[in-house]
């Protein structure tokens, strides 16, 4: 699955369907910049722990700008509670520094994006249906994408 900066900067497709299970980063729009920095937080943390946090964190931090210019002792001190707050806080901000940047091509050139936070952007931003990570909430909606003939 590629996911490139020319799909994160146009406007983003969606594959939000209408069904009860659903991984947490399908709750934020179709954002990819968002999408992934969910996805981001959720490596090594568990999704009852991020979900508290992330309407917050988003009111504080709306764009990859804002991200980019955060003072990173307060972004410290909101990651707390998730842990690997120093080591998340410096990712996330040369994160949305280099999204905003044109040095990218692909959305794994980026800091902290792996297979993972791919296929969650590719997915839920974009429908793409190819995931190869493994992760369990992302492959059930797959299934509930390709099963389902609603489309919100």
């Amino acid at each position: 699955m590629r996911v490139t900066r020319a799909m994160c900067r146009g406007k983003p497709a969606g594959c939000v369907l209408d069904f009860g299970r659903r991984p947490l980063q399908a709750g934020l729009g179709g954002c990819p910049w968002r999408v992934a920095v969910a996805s981001i937080l959720l490596c090594r943390t568990r999704k009852v722990c991020v979900a508290p946090m992330l309407k917050g964190f988003f009111a504080r931090w709306p764009t990859a700008g804002d991200l980019a210019r955060s003072d990173t002792e307060e972004l410290e001190a909101v990651l707390q509670p998730l842990g690997l707050q120093r080591r998340r806080a410096r990712q996330l901000q040369r994160f949305s520094v280099r999204y905003l940047g044109d040095s990218w091509e692909e959305l794994t050139d980026l800091p902290g994006v792996g297979a993972y936070v791919r296929d969650a952007v590719g997915l839920v931003c974009f429908g793409l249906t190819d995931v190869a990570c493994g992760d369990k909430a992302l492959l059930e909606y797959v299934e509930c994408c390709q099963s389902s003939t609603t489309v919100t």
